[in-house]
């Protein structure tokens, strides 16, 4: 039976060797499936972990950058709504330090309505797992300045007369003299620095160019090296970022604020200057008028224009054209403005500097007079009064009006316009007009001799110079000399002088010989004598004699 027994188990039977042989076997197999099972679960466990806490890290970074860009609109609004009032907060602090150089934690910006308080806590610190707070950092700098970091204006550049006041010059809007601007960054400061995988992805994720980080030293990068800013001269400040803190472009210098946030209640510039066009001024003027007068409609209260930089690095200026007319009170413009012309209607205008005209400036008030200026005189209706003319190899300036009045006299009747003349030369007869009574002036000259002497030498008693008509537009002056000789009759039978040539035939004593002169026989003895008891009288020709001649125009 044992045998038997045996027997069975070997073959497989229950209670037999073979039939225990396969259940351990099969234990073995259950043991290997529990422990792959298990190193799946574990690894499934570490995946969702990892998954989880990388969610989470996004997650926070993702709030982190939504916090960035709220404070950097804010801080844009901030900065452009008090730019002039920030200008005098930085005036102010240089009285102490001497630099325009100051800090504004969050809790300024809320309180002016920048940022939302809800997201601030302990004094101004953002809600972040890191515990960095935020603070405004700005400094004043001069616009023209060309340094690579612009140098910090100081108080004795900004008051240089020590009035207790920004000069002028500082803030007129004009670059060329120096301008007074602000360049401010928005940076996180104290807590835990950001490792720089995880500022990376918030700096990407702002979707913003202006948000930047520092990494190393005192600059600032954005995004990619997209910019690149030195900050050291912030730091004098406590709220100073060192690396791994937010330092954020608002405003810079030349460029103004940056990257402001869009509808913030304006009008929409692409209308701006289309305002009440649906109204027409024509068909219903009232409405047109009361639009225009409504504040609502207008499009911004001043107007400021920069130059900047092209690609190629060059200045370049913006300018207003194709503009008609300037109104200063609102109203439209009557007529039809013609093209290429551009109308002013303004009570007064006023121009504080020099003005500058490259062609001609013509005055007309409307009453049918014109006054024009140019480079070359000034015209009156059309008339030249006031040019110049060339005199040799120069010019001179010459004024020819009607009439000129001093003291409510007329100069015209007292101006004498004086003139060198070679005896037997001629002079121009002035053109006269009327007097203030409007009776006819007359021409009139006065002649005195200016040198003299006579041909051959002979003693002179005297010398006269006079004047006579030559033509409708001339005189001639004369001289005529008197020589204390008596050889001849002077006067004609009427009794008018008649006066000799010094340059005719004479005999051997030196007589003329004239039909109105005494003749000598060729021994000297006197063959006719004309004598009269009388100095013979002789004109002086153009080569002996120069005459004053004064003319002017008188009344009758």
């Amino acid at each position: 039976m044992k045998h038997h027994h045996d027997v069975d188990a070997a073959l497989g039977r229950p209670g037999g060797i073979l039939s225990r042989f396969r259940r351990k076997r099969e234990r073995g197999f259950a043991l290997m499936e529990g422990i792959l099972y298990l190193s799946l679960l574990a690894s499934v466990v570490v995946f969702t972990t990892g998954t989880l806490r990388e969610e989470g890290m996004r997650q926070e970074e993702s709030l982190i950058a939504d916090a960035l860009k709220m404070l950097q609109d804010g801080s844009g609004d901030f900065v452009l709504d008090n730019y002039d009032q920030l200008r005098q907060e930085l005036f102010d602090v240089s009285a102490s330090g001497g630099d325009a150089l100051m800090s504004l934690d969050m809790m300024r910006l809320a309180d002016e309505g920048s940022v939302p308080t809800v997201f601030l806590r302990d004094g101004g610190t953002i809600r972040n797992t890191f515990g960095q707070q935020y603070a405004l950092i700005l400094r004043a700098v001069d616009r023209q300045d060309s340094g690579a970091p612009q140098a910090t204006l100081t108080r004795s550049q900004l008051d240089p007369s020590s009035t207790g006041s920004i000069a002028s010059q500082w803030v007129d809007n004009d670059p060329s003299n120096g301008e007074m601007e602000i360049e401010s960054l928005l940076v996180s400061h104290s807590g835990q620095p950001i490792p720089l995988n995880r500022s990376g992805r918030v700096l990407a994720k702002t979707g913003l160019q202006i948000i930047g980080l520092v990494v190393e030293g005192d600059v600032t990068r954005g995004a990619y090296g997209n910019f690149e800013l030195s900050i050291a001269p912030y730091q004098a400040l406590a709220e100073y970022p060192t690396p791994g803190h937010f330092a954020n472009l608002v405003s810079l210098s030349g460029f103004g604020v940056l990257g402001v946030s869009g509808d913030r209640g304006l009008v929409d510039m692409d209308r701006a200057l289309l305002r009440c066009a649906d109204i027409s001024p024509a068909s219903d003027p009232n409405a047109y008028n009361a639009c225009l007068d409504n504040t609502d409609n207008e499009f911004m209260s001043q107007l400021v224009f920069r130059e900047y930089d092209d690609d190629s690095g060059s200045k370049v200026y913006p300018g207003i054209r194709g503009l008609t007319n300037l109104t200063c009170d609102g109203t439209d413009p009557a007529g039809t403005i013609a093209p290429g012309t551009l109308l002013v209607d303004c009570g007064t205008t006023t121009f504080d500097g020099d003005l500058a005209v490259t062609a001609s400036l013509t005055v007309d008030d409307g009453s049918g007079g014109t006054t024009t200026l140019s480079s070359t005189g000034m015209a009156l209706d059309g008339v030249d009064v006031l040019g110049t003319t060339t005199v040799g190899a120069g010019s001179e300036s010459r004024l020819s009006v009607d009439r000129a009045l001093v003291g409510g006299m007329d100069v015209g009747q007292y101006l004498i316009d004086p003139e060198i003349v070679l005896a037997q030369g001629e002079v121009e007869i002035p053109t006269c007009g009327t007097d203030e009574n409007g009776v006819a002036l007359q021409p009139a000259i006065y002649t005195s001799p200016a040198g003299f002497a006579d041909a051959r030498g002979r003693p002179l008693v005297g010398i006269r110079a006079f004047a006579e008509s030559a033509s409708a537009t001339s005189w001639r002056v004369r001289m005529i000399s008197f020589v204390e000789e008596d050889y001849c009759q002077a006067r004609n039978g009427s009794g008018q002088i008649v006066p000799l040539d010094p340059t005719g035939p004479t005999y051997s004593n030196g007589a003329p010989n004239h039909p109105n002169c005494s003749a000598f026989n060729p021994d000297g003895t006197v063959a006719t004598d004309r004598s009269d008891g009388k100095v013979d009288i002789y004109e002086v020709v153009s080569g002996f004699g120069k005459v004053m001649a004064q003319t002017r125009c008188v009344a009758p």
